[in-house]
């Protein structure tokens, strides 16, 4: 089956994120129990989610590769779609569908590639290729986690993996890391004609977005990676939401910080500059009253992807040379790469089909030569492991 008619079958499943997946993933599971490998469904995050761990030839053996993927979408609602996302739809060279391009285009690449190889594949392999799908990446990788446990067991990691998220098929060996936290001020309500007898919240989060623009400017100092668009770390402020009335002191504001991190900076613990910044405030509106609070509620996070020790080309030679190029890049956007790196120690890459641009939007769309191209990709990639090791 093409990879096109593949990826006609994956869109119909419409695995919004935070929704269940089970479906699509019990498809993926038999698909590939079907060309000969052994399969695993892991627990997700959530009760209706799944992810999948799959190994085609000796999974004992070194030099294998894990190709990586997410299995959920983003949401349709609220956007102008003019046809059906969830029925494939290919007009002027572009199959349209939630998730053409981010990223069931690489997952429908990886399946047509293996059953082209036919039979008797499995048994040619002196390496194996595993396979990895998660859940709930749009939720900031929170599915994930389960998964990367399973494959942090196996008694050979592979040698290295490539996480197909939309890059135009241009590798990328490094992209920022994040975290994301709520910040909520209670203060204490108060007629308006009489501001002492209140804290002001809000006028409280306009310090604490103060200080956390002192904060952003001093990352611009550094660390710097010149690969990015923005070479530093970055503070993103909002939505910010408090009070009812212009005629009441208000007593609960609410801020979502969001940090994006240069690989060589933890996002984690520049969270911790965040939450220190927040006590400090809390603190002086606990002067002001002693029931007042500000609490920092994580809503996502994940590292960035810094790029592999050593001769990481030695791995991934066939993608230079099949691709076209040696110039590796970055990424601004986030991906589950450097949980992979992080968990399983190993190099990674980012290289798949489509344009982040196409993602996420209406009429989502993946150029079909970007899907044809990645199936050749990682068809490559699969006959170089049948070689003598």
């Amino acid at each position: 089956m093409s990879a096109l008619a593949v990826l006609e079958r994956l869109i119909a499943q419409p695995t919004v994120a935070g929704r269940s997946n089970e479906v699509l993933i019990d498809e993926l599971a038999e698909r590939l129990e079907a060309l000969g490998a052994r399969v695993q469904i892991v627990a997700s995050t959530r009760e209706d989610a799944r992810n999948l761990h799959a190994v085609l030839g000796p999974a004992d053996a070194e030099g294998g590769i894990l190709f990586a993927a997410h299995s959920d979408v983003v949401d349709v609602e609220g956007q102008p779609w003019t046809r059906d996302p969830f029925a494939l739809e290919v007009d002027g060279g572009r199959a349209f569908g939630r998730g053409s391009t981010d990223m069931k285009g690489f997952i429908a690449a990886v399946l047509s590639a293996l059953e082209a190889r036919g039979e008797g594949f499995v048994a040619r392999l002196r390496r194996p290729v595993h396979i990895a799908i998660s859940s709930d990446e749009e939720l900031g990788c929170k599915g994930v986690g389960p998964l990367l446990d399973v494959l942090a067991q196996l008694p050979v990691t592979p040698a290295w993996a490539l996480v197909g998220e939309p890059t135009e098929l241009r590798v990328i060996d490094r992209h920022k890391g994040k975290a994301a936290a709520r910040v909520r001020l209670r203060g204490l309500a108060a007629h308006s004609s009489v501001p002492a007898d209140g804290v002001n919240a809000v006028a409280h989060a306009g310090v604490l977005i103060t200080r956390l623009l002192s904060l952003a400017g001093e990352l611009r100092a550094g660390p710097r990676d010149e690969a990015f668009r923005a070479p530093y770390s970055t503070v993103g402020i909002g939505p910010v939401e408090g009070g009812v009335a212009v005629n009441i002191v208000p007593d609960h504001c609410r801020v979502d910080v969001e940090l994006r991190t240069v690989p060589e900076v933890d996002p984690e613990e520049l969270m911790g500059r965040v939450r220190a910044l927040a006590a400090e405030v809390q603190g002086t509106m606990n002067a002001e009253h002693d029931g007042c609070a500000v609490t920092v509620e994580p809503l996502s996070s994940y590292p960035g992807l810094a790029p592999a020790a050593g001769d990481m080309r030695e791995w991934a030679a066939p993608l230079t040379d099949l691709l076209g190029g040696e110039d590796w890049g970055a990424a601004d956007f986030g991906t589950e790469a450097g949980l992979y790196a992080r968990a399983l120690s190993i190099p990674v890459v980012v290289c798949g089909p489509g344009s982040m641009r196409d993602a996420h939007r209406a009429d989502e769309s993946v150029a079909l030569e970007q899907l044809e191209g990645a199936e050749t990709m990682i068809a490559r990639l699969c006959d170089g492991l049948t070689a003598p090791v």
